[in-house]
């Protein structure tokens, strides 16, 4: 639920007079790349799955009117330009601006490769026909609900009988992430890939059919039902989501495996999802749900000065499922809809703040609405500070304090007293940050919990550890990279080098791969677009494990930036963001596409001898640099 600042614009006016259940007005203009009005574009604003449309004026000017309380998607289009958009939070009337840009397009080929039974071996890709693009996610910028939007007129295409698919109307030189889906096959969805490259071929397996039927506890069918279908696992990731049709039914396509089946409906609540275990024994599966009136829960958000606070979102949550969400309205209320049962209200704090109840406020609910007596007062969210000492109480300087499992991530290093400053940019969701301090040196570092409730000044005292050098797990990366793991690591090819002397920053040879033998390479692949919070920290990290180990020279960071922003453009963001490291722009994707990069960020290390050894990073970074450094080179 959490989106990049550039992709999440708060519409949150203060305005006067307004009860909770009002409905505001949202305008604006779409205008070209000249800030000239775009006349006869199309608007679409989408909320809760229900989109509406608008044509511009002669001014480019649009309007809606009656818009609840909520998230969002505003899509813009007109032929001949790129699809525009923002996604929005509503807490009262606004009015925005849309721009629209010149138009590119993303091919894609869409194959099967059925397995032989006998042989138990796939046999020759096959095309599929009929595959279109469910939703898409624009220069994680803006959502574009393309199969909600197409019966409104929104452009959209499906495969053709070669499999080749045409995203097209995209951003030049941006780039996405997409669903692609099937009447017959699974899902799939792709992370990042940039626009105008090169065709990408997509393989697609058949899936396994469920349907069912959605009513009330009359049995009167439910049309419109969002009926969400889970992974199973310890955090719920959303595998597939349908809706209804007039007499209550649905159908969705699934690969096999273990998922939790639930339903959302105004006034109605599903109480607990349906457990469902999909094998090859059965090509079809049912998976009727029967929904409960809903009761609500009511409360209020203020600040420290006991004012409103609007635009907080706050979660209904039950067995670490969110059942419901919303947003405090303009005096700092909320509403949210919950079956029969006991349940938890979270309050998602702003960036920067912290709930002064902490947890999370349990609740009981018994056939009739409730209100939660205290106002949710929010306050500003500590900053933990303490102290490093090694095991025999000597204080430690350039120890890395780092978050473990908080997103988005934080961490500092000590000074050479042994303090430390960290500052959250998030509170935890249970009021307990867990930190981990380890020496940038030797193998010594702990693991400790600090509560967000009466903090105080915290002493870490380290001790000796064995490095996690364990095997990569394909799974936990998005890039394709296991075929490249213990092989000599390829070269780069990059047009231009950054934080180098200037007359070595136009020579594709000023820094090889070989020339940096016998040292551990840290390669970061990454780009000056990408303002997700995972893009933003991987750089930060990068740019702190660079400062760390700038006194030795055994550990060299590389960057390679993609091919698609022009250099001032990367030159701006590596001032702006202090990056010290060498940086190289990928010449026309050549590196990226030498080791199949299509997700960033992505970290590689490659040891003193020039073989790639990791792709799986996260969370043992520091150590597997550690452990490469007293590696020899023979």
């Amino acid at each position: 639920m959490t989106r990049a600042l550039l992709g999440m614009l708060a519409l949150v006016y203060l305005l006067s007079n307004l009860s909770f259940a009002e409905t505001f007005d949202v305008t604006g203009v779409v205008k070209d790349e000249a800030s000239q009005p775009v006349s006869g574009a199309m608007v679409w604003l989408n909320q809760n799955r229900v989109p509406r449309k608008s044509l511009c004026d002669e001014s480019g000017r649009f309007r809606f009117g009656g818009v609840e309380i909520g998230s969002v998607e505003l899509t813009a289009w007109k032929e001949g330009y790129a699809v525009g958009g923002l996604d929005a939070k509503v807490v009262g009337s606004a009015d925005v601006s849309i721009v629209l840009s010149s138009p590119d397009s993303v091919q894609v080929r869409l194959i099967e490769r059925a397995m032989n039974t006998d042989s138990g071996t796939a046999g020759p890709p096959r095309a599929v026909a009929g595959a279109r693009i469910k939703s898409m996610f624009v220069n994680d910028s803006f959502h574009v609900s393309v199969e909600d939007l197409s019966p409104l007129g929104f452009p959209g295409s499906r495969s053709d009988d070669s499999g080749l698919l045409t995203i097209a109307n995209l951003p030049r030189g941006g780039f996405l992430s997409f669903l692609i889906t099937h009447r017959e096959y699974a899902e799939v969805y792709i992370p990042y890939y940039p626009v105008g490259q090169k065709e990408l071929a997509i393989q697609v397996a058949r899936g396994v059919t469920v349907t069912g039927r959605v009513t009330d506890r009359q049995g009167t069918p439910l049309d419109g039902v969002r009926v969400t279908v889970y992974h199973s696992g310890p955090k719920l990731q959303e595998a597939k989501e349908v809706k209804t049709s007039a007499d209550g039914f649905y159908t969705a396509i699934l690969p096999m495996g273990d998922f939790y089946v639930w339903a959302k409906y105004k006034n109605y609540v599903c109480l607990k999802p349906v457990p469902l275990s999909l094998t090859a024994e059965k090509e079809e599966y049912i998976c009727d749900l029967t929904l409960d009136d809903a009761h609500r829960i009511q409360g209020q958000v203020v600040g420290t000065n006991d004012k409103p606070v609007a635009g907080v979102t706050v979660q209904y949550v039950v067995d670490s499922l969110v059942l419901d969400e919303t947003l405090t309205s303009n005096k700092g209320e909320f509403s949210l809809e919950g079956g029969s049962g006991t349940g938890q209200v979270h309050v998602v704090p702003p960036d920067g703040y912290v709930s002064e109840y902490v947890t999370d406020i349990p609740v009981t609910l018994a056939n009739e609405d409730i209100r939660v007596e205290k106002p949710v007062r929010l306050k500003e969210l500590p900053v933990v500070e303490g102290v490093v000492k090694d095991a025999k109480g000597a204080l430690c300087d350039r120890v890395v304090i780092s978050t473990i499992e908080m997103d988005p991530p934080a961490w500092c290093v000590t000074d050479e007293s042994g303090k430390f400053r960290l500052r959250l940019e998030r509170a935890p969701i249970d009021g307990k940050a867990r930190l981990r301090a380890e020496h940038a040196f030797r193998f010594e570092r702990s693991d400790v919990e600090v509560s967000m409730d009466n903090l105080e000044p915290t002493t870490i005292q380290l001790d000796a550890f064995e490095p996690d050098t364990s095997e990569c797990q394909p799974g936990r990366v998005t890039n394709k990279l296991a075929s490249y793991r213990d092989r000599p690591a390829k070269g780069w090819d990059c047009d231009h080098w950054f934080n180098v002397s200037q007359e070595l920053q136009d020579k594709p040879d000023s820094v090889t791969l070989e020339s940096l033998k016998g040292k551990v390479v840290v390669l970061v692949f990454w780009a000056e677009f990408d303002n997700t919070q995972r893009g933003v920290a991987t750089l930060d990290l990068a740019n702190t494990i660079a400062k760390l180990y700038s006194p030795e020279d055994d550990v060299a960071v590389i960057g390679i930036h993609d091919s698609g922003s022009e250099i001032d453009e990367i030159k701006k963001i590596l001032k702006d963001r202090d990056v010290r490291f060498i940086v190289g722009h990928d010449r026309e994707s050549h590196t990226f596409s030498a080791y199949n990069i299509f997700a960033i960020p992505q970290i590689l290390l490659i040891d003193k001898k020039g073989i790639l050894r990791y792709y799986d990073v996260d969370g043992r970074l520091l150590e597997l640099i550690k452990s490469l450094r007293r590696e020899g080179t023979e």
